[in-house]
């Protein structure tokens, strides 16, 4: 078990272009800021982080690869896809991080979605 600041799983009420209806699949959902990139040293397979030069990147949302391939989609493939969540957010998909381990490398990196927050979590480094 692993704790991080701005992170929760989830498998309510996320609905994309192609996934089977009943097919419950959970997320671990991070709240993150400009900054958590950097900090956190990822890298991008597709797309790009979230950008102070884009005030609507708080509608949009950074997925993992495994979390692409779980819906269905190649990184590339995935940019642009808009992510149902709840009722009535909508959600594009701007940037595929590559995978990276959050807990032990002996375990399977699990399927990751990362959205802009409006507080501030990291320090740049």
């Amino acid at each position: 078990s692993h704790h991080m600041l701005g992170k929760e799983t989830s498998n309510f009420g996320l609905e994309w272009e192609g996934k089977v209806s009943d097919k419950r699949i959970n997320f671990e959902r991070f709240f993150v800021d400009y900054d958590f990139y950097n900090t956190m040293q990822f890298e991008m397979a597709e797309g790009r982080w979230f950008d102070r030069a884009f005030a609507a990147d708080s509608s949009k949302l950074v997925i993992n690869e495994t979390a692409a391939e779980v819906m269905g989609f190649s990184a590339i493939e995935a940019i642009g896809k808009r992510v149902k969540f709840g009722e009535n957010l909508f959600l594009e998909i701007v940037g595929v991080v590559k995978d990276f381990h959050f807990t032990s490398l002996h375990e399977t990196v699990s399927t990751q979605w990362h959205q802009k927050t409006l507080r501030k979590i990291c320090s740049r480094v």
